[in-house]
């Protein structure tokens, strides 16, 4: 696996090596010094249409910006070969988890599909008792949607494999992971508020005696009760995380 933090050290390293500041790199690639910051933090990596510009600016070779290290001559054969391999890892890492993606995108929909249809379609479907499966699984799909199109449920997947110790983590892994975790937290109680809002505007619309809504009230506010409940779930895990980098 590439590792962006030693590679972007490496960057910084050369650099300044050659005198350089990270505004005076950013410019002969015709970028921003923030972008420059961002490699060398570890933060991101260039890409791929200038990465060539960047190692001929800095002098090195794409294997030793990989390896984010000088390479000798005699070891720089082997080197590529190990790069290449892990080249070819990570790419079929990266097409499982956008198939992964898709797939989970596919289920997302079909439960608000199916929240949908229970709270519009079936009489009587939008409050079912204190157990609403069709606002559980519109609000569960909303918040994955969410989670995909903001690019972090990948980040999410991984900070569950962190949880149960099912991988191994840079401190690059943990931050992002917490900051997926608190997007979720976050999400949870948007969307349910949202849903709950929803609902009493429709009802209001459809009630000829507007006071009927207060005593659907406790269960109007069903959505937000779940997506409190799902956040004292993920709290904890939110907080062994924030321990774990601390």
């Amino acid at each position: 696996m590439i590792e962006q933090e030693k590679s972007g050290k490496y960057i910084a390293e050369k650099r300044k090596q050659l005198g350089m500041t990270q505004k005076d790199l950013a410019e002969r690639i015709g970028l921003t010094d923030k972008a420059v910051s961002k490699w060398e933090r570890g933060k991101s990596m260039p890409d791929n249409a200038i990465l060539d510009e960047v190692c001929e600016a800095l002098n090195i070779s794409f294997n030793e910006y990989l390896s984010g290290e000088d390479i000798a001559e005699e070891h720089y054969a082997d080197k590529a070969e190990h790069n290449m391999k892990e080249l070819m890892v990570e790419n079929n890492k990266e097409s499982k988890g956008r198939k992964l993606a898709v797939g989970v995108m596919i289920i997302s929909v079909l439960f608000i599909i199916v929240g949908v249809y229970g709270m519009v379609l079936i009489p009587g479907g939008r409050i079912m008792g204190f157990v609403d499966i069709p606002s559980f699984t519109l609000l569960v799909g909303l918040v994955i949607i969410l989670m995909i199109v903001s690019g972090y449920l990948g980040d999410f997947i991984q900070a569950l494999q962190i949880l149960f110790k099912k991988k191994e983590y840079t401190d690059l892994h943990l931050g992002k992971g917490i900051s997926s975790l608190k997007l979720m937290i976050i999400l949870n109680v948007f969307v349910g508020l949202f849903l709950t809002v929803s609902q009493c505007i429709f009802l209001l619309y459809g009630l000829n005696e507007k006071s009927g809504i207060a005593g659907m009230m406790p269960l109007l506010l069903l959505p937000l009760w779940y997506g409190l409940l799902l956040d004292l779930i993920w709290l904890p895990c939110y907080f062994r995380l924030l321990r774990r980098k601390n």
